[in-house]
C-alpha cells in the first residue's frame, strides 16, 4: 500500500527484513535487468507488474515506480498539490519504494525540496535502487517522532505511513495532529492517504474531529478505488486550492491524459 515510516506503538510486532539478496544491491540490480523476474528480500519483494516496477511488503504493494510520472493509483492524487505552491518544501511520511518523491521531482523538474521519512533502513535502500535519480533527503526514522522534533516548516506534509494495510495508531492521535500543524507554514497542507479498511472506517469520526480542531478538512476521492485523500488546510480555502491547481495543471477535456482524474477530483472535493 503506502510507505512505512512508522513504528507501532500499540504492542504490535514490528517486522524488519532479515534476508539479503545474494551479494546485496548489486545482485538486485542484475536481477531487475531481467524483466519479469521477481527478486525476493523477505519480507520485501521487487517485481515487474503491468509495465511498472513494484516494491511489495509480503503481499501488499508498498510502491509503484512509474516509467514517467503517473501510476494510475492513489499516489497520483498528491501531485495536484505540488501546483499549489511555487518551489514547495514537502515532507513525505512513508517513503516505501520512493513513488511520491520521484513523481513530484519529475513533475516539477526539480523545483521541489523533499524530506522523506522511512522507518525501514532496508526499504530506504531498495528505494534508492528502484529510483536512483530520486534526490529527496531520506531520513531513516519514525514519522510521528520526526514531525514532533523538527524545526523545519513545510508547505505540504504527505502522510502515506502504513505497515501493510494498517495505519499505526500514533497518527490518529491529538499529538500528531498538533505537531503536524506546527510543522506546516501559514498556508500549509496536510494530505493523508486514508485507506478503505474496516479499522479506518471505525476510527474516522474521532479522527476527523481531531483534524477539524486544527484544520479545514476536505475529502478527495480516488477514482475507481476506495481510497481517499483527507486534505487538511491550515490557511488556504478550498476555492483557492482549486483555483491554483486549475491555473497550473493543464486541462484535458477528453479525459485521455493520466492527470485527468486527479485534477477532476480536486474540482469535486467536499468539505467535511
Amino acid at each position: 500500500m503506502g510507505g512505512s515510516a512508522v513504528r507501532e506503538d500499540d504492542g504490535a510486532r514490528q517486522a524488519e527484513p532479515s534476508g539479503r539478496l545474494g551479494a546485496g544491491l548489486d545482485s538486485v540490480a542484475r536481477g531487475l535487468r531481467r524483466a519479469g523476474e521477481r527478486v525476493s528480500d523477505a519480507p520485501f519483494r521487487i517485481c515487474r507488474e503491468r509495465g511498472s516496477w513494484q516494491l511489495r511488503y509480503g503481499s501488499v504493494v508498498e510502491s509503484v515506480i512509474p516509467d514517467k510520472v503517473y501510476t494510475g493509483h492513489y499516489y497520483d492524487y498528491f501531485l495536484p498539490l505540488a501546483h499549489v505552491f511555487d518551489n514547495p518544501r514537502v515532507l513525505v511520511l512513508g517513503l516505501g519504494g520512493g513513488t511520491i518523491p520521484l513523481q513530484m521531482e519529475r513533475l516539477l523538474e526539480g523545483r521541489v525540496e523533499i524530506d522523506a521519512v522511512e522507518i525501514s533502513a532496508r526499504a530506504a535502500e531498495l528505494a534508492r535502487l528502484l529510483a536512483p535519480e530520486m534526490k529527496a533527503n531520506v531520513i531513516v526514522g519514525e514519522g510521528a517522532e520526526y514531525v514532533a522534533g523538527t524545526d523545519r516548516k513545510y508547505d505540504i506534509i504527505v502522510h502515506d505511513a502504513y505497515r501493510g494495510y494498517r495505519m499505526p495508531s500514533q497518527f490518529f492521535g491529538e499529538k500528531f495532529v498538533g505537531d503536524a500543524e506546527r510543522a506546516l507554514g501559514p498556508e500549509g497542507l496536510l494530505a493523508i492517504h486514508y485507506g478503505p479498511t474496516w479499522r479506518n472506517r471505525m476510527m474516522l469520526p474521532g479522527y476527523l474531529a481531531r483534524l477539524k480542531s486544527r484544520f479545514a478538512v476536505c475529502q478527495v476521492d480516488v477514482f475507481a478505488e476506495d481510497d481517499r485523500i483527507l486534505l487538511c488546510s491550515k490557511g488556504l480555502g478550498m476555492d483557492e486550492i482549486e483555483r491554483r491547481i486549475e491555473a497550473k495543471m493543464p486541462a484535458d477535456p477528453k479525459g485521455l491524459a493520466k492527470h485527468y482524474f486527479p485534477r477532476r477530483e480536486y474540482g469535486r472535493m467536499a468539505r467535511l
